[in-house]
């Protein structure tokens, strides 16, 4: 008797371990939008991507996202070069399961190639302004 009793309660407990896997690997939060793709239009390229890591990002993060939006919008990329890291992030979108924090890698790295540029000019001028 006490041994069917620890089989049940290992079933039990087996199954309830199942079921918990089950949900963490199948969870999205309630606010989380199951994004496919970035659209063709580049202009929205930061918006989208804001709102595919959104749930993902610090404080700090979330002001580099705002600066992120507004360098976008300069002509630093040329349009070809905008819709080509467009066509990469829909591929990593497709690639891409729940972890969504290579996004947000590639957007400190595109901001950092602002900052390069900057760091270039004073050294091929000598100065800021």
């Amino acid at each position: 008797m006490k041994m069917l009793k620890l089989t049940t309660r290992l079933q039990c407990l087996t199954v309830f371990m199942s079921i918990g896997a089950f949900a963490i690997l199948f969870h999205q939060p309630a606010n989380a939008q199951r994004i496919t793709g970035f659209t063709e239009e580049i202009e929205n390229f930061p918006f989208q991507l804001h709102d595919i890591i959104k749930g993902q990002l610090s404080k700090e993060e979330e002001a580099q996202s705002v600066e992120f939006a507004q360098f976008w919008s300069t002509d630093y990329f040329a349009p070809e070069k905008k819709a080509e890291i467009v066509e990469i992030s829909n591929l990593l979108l497709k690639k891409t399961d729940v972890n969504l924090s290579h996004f947000v890698s590639l957007m400190k790295i595109l901001l950092n190639l602002k900052s390069m540029n900057r760091f270039k000019k004073v050294l091929r001028h000598g100065s800021t302004g």
